[in-house]
């Protein structure tokens, strides 16, 4: 048995088993026809070879992984250009999914584990984009194609979790213009084997000029008349076999139809009666997969979780090899955490949290579910962790900046975890990560919020300013006021010294009076004034040398109160005294 290492790529049509539940059978084959018109020449000029077509689905081998990648980027990119001026029925969307490695090669088909992951991995690849293995992407020139990883996968049937990459599709990027602009690999079509015409639709096709072919007979010639009673046989036979061909396609079609129609029990049954008449029919396996996708996807925007879990397994027992499994699995914890986030019982928040921790566990590289995880800590009603959240945010801008860092929902996350804690002080990689990624947004906050009530905010907004070269002596003094009339600075403030040095730097030239003027004019005594200790002398004098004017009545109020502060009354009393002076 021969072996080759070979690239192998599968393609297949978005949505084709739904629409062929609802077309005609010509219009189908023109479809593929169309698709076949549009994609072969791409393969042949790349040097791919299809080894087999399953239904609306290429098989293709290619000596290069490079040229294999290509292939499919500009097979992506020719069916966009039709697209655009296609109307809805005839545009053709199609997911491409690569692998390289050793396969066994047997009469012009290829088998083994290689095949085997390059079909898992379709089915995790989403229309209009191509997937590869990591075995693809240590292989080919890099150079030569924009790539990014998407993630890891446990894939059914393979024992490892694969890492794959993707194609980078961006028009706006240099390297994908350059391959758009480019010719083909020089030399790659001359090594291919031939791309047949019409390989992918030529089993719709029945000659209808066969039976002219046969000469006129002589009933008087029993040897002709015998040869050609017997070619009549065969023709009705043949015939026969025909009819029932079209009649087994017409039930492939009918799954489709009772699919659109959400009838999913009839639909495996007539799968399931199917595959007793051809138990090899690869396309069941593809109509089985589509369906319970369909179906799944029904019970999960339905919210019922139990009962998709419960058909989840039945599907893993009837087909546990079926290239969808994983993908539902982790589509279905991923869709029942949120909703349970949704749900504002502490109760479900801790069981979501538990499902969005184990879905970490398996795809620690996926970033889809660490922004999912992100926004679900963020913004769930209950427990919202937005510290936490922005640790995984940082993780998701900083794998894919071009994808993330505009999205409004990670900005709202950004500046939500400025009001929760002080990041300069506790997690000042987080505020590194902030300034850099988020300098606009973040700085607009910190100007509102430099003196907010908020204490958490206004250290943060501080931060921001400072190292965005953007603090002003104004926005400064606006921060240590804040300070000064929040806290005790006795008992509760993280920048407590710092405050007091601030103001004792104004003793000898006294505070500008634009920054007097930020006083309020009902602004409280500072609370450190209550206290006994050395803080509070330090805040009796900041106050008796620079703001008695701007506190006048309240320390007028505070040295009359009989039954207030004891320790405050005995200081607005020096306080005007030495004003008196």
């Amino acid at each position: 048995m021969a072996t080759r290492t070979l690239t192998v790529v599968f393609t297949d049509i978005k949505g084709f088993t739904a629409r062929t539940s609802r077309a005609s059978r010509a219009s189908m084959l023109e479809l593929l026809q169309k698709h076949e018109e549009l994609l072969a020449p791409i393969v042949a000029s790349h040097g791919g070879r299809v080894v087999k077509t399953i239904g609306d689905a290429f098989l293709l081998c290619f000596d290069s992984p490079t040229n294999a990648v290509l292939c499919g980027l500009r097979m992506q990119a020719r069916l966009r250009s039709y697209n655009r001026d296609a109307v809805d029925d005839a545009r053709i969307g199609i997911r491409v999914a690569i692998n390289t490695g050793e396969v066994e090669v047997v009469n012009k088909d290829v088998f083994g584990e290689t095949v085997n992951l390059a079909s898992r991995i379709e089915g995790i690849t989403d229309a209009g984009e191509v997937y590869f293995s990591e075995a693809t992407h240590l292989a080919m020139n890099k150079a030569k194609v924009p790539t990014s990883q998407v993630g890891e996968f446990r894939l059914k049937g393979i024992t490892e979790q694969v890492r794959v990459y993707r194609v980078v599709q961006d028009e706006d990027l240099e390297l994908y213009k350059k391959v758009i602009a480019s010719e083909p690999p020089a030399g790659a079509a001359e090594s291919a084997a031939d791309v047949e015409a019409g390989a992918l639709s030529e089993s719709l096709v029945l000659a209808s000029d066969q039976q002219q072919q046969i000469a006129p007979m002589r009933r008087s010639d029993p040897i002709l008349w015998a040869a050609a009673t017997v070619a009549l046989l065969l023709v009705v036979g043949v015939g026969f076999l025909i009819v029932r061909g079209v009649q087994y396609r017409g039930n492939v079609q009918r799954i489709g139809q009772l699919a659109s129609e959400s009838q999913w029990g009839r639909a495996f049954e007539l799968i399931a009666a199917l595959r007793q008449q051809r138990p090899t029919d690869t396309d069941l396996v593809a109509q089985y997969e589509s369906v319970a996708t369909a179906e799944m996807q029904d019970l999960i925007a339905a919210g019922r979780f139990e009962r998709a879990a419960e058909r989840l397994a039945t599907y893993t027992d009837q087909y546990p090899d079926l290239g969808a499994l994983d993908a539902l699995d982790r589509q279905l914890r991923l869709e029942e955490a949120t909703a349970l986030y949704h749900s504002q019982r502490s109760v479900d928040v801790d069981a979501a949290e538990l499902l969005m921790e184990g879905l970490l566990e398996e795809y620690p590289n996926d970033l889809e579910i660490r922004s999912r995880f992100a926004r679900n800590l963020a913004f769930n009603a209950v427990s919202p962790s937005p510290v936490r959240a922005l640790f995984l945010a940082r993780e998701i801008v900083e794998a894919e900046p071009g994808t993330f860092r505009a999205d409004p929902e990670i900005e709202r996350i950004v500046a939500g975890s400025l009001s929760h804690t002080d990041l300069q002080r506790r997690y000042p990689e987080l505020l590194d990560f902030v300034v850099r990624r988020y300098g606009a947004v973040a700085g607009a906050i910190a100007i509102e919020g430099i003196d907010d009530e908020d204490a958490e905010l206004r250290a943060n907004s501080r931060a921001i300013l400072s190292r965005g070269g953007a603090l002003t002596s104004e926005l400064e003094f606006r921060f240590y006021l804040a300070e000064l009339l929040a806290y005790d600075l006795g008992t509760f403030a993280a920048y407590r010294d710092e405050t007091l040095d601030y103001f004792e730097q104004f003793f000898a030239a006294g505070v500008p009076a634009d920054h007097l003027a930020l006083v309020p004019s009902n602004a409280p005594l500072p609370p450190t004034l209550r206290n006994r200790r050395e803080p509070g002398d330090r805040a009796e004098q900041v106050v008796g040398t620079l703001f008695v004017e701007q506190f006048i009545g309240q320390l007028q109020v505070a040295a009359s109160a009989a039954d207030g502060n004891v320790t405050l009354r005995e200081r607005a009393i020096r306080i005007l005294q030495a004003r008196a002076r």
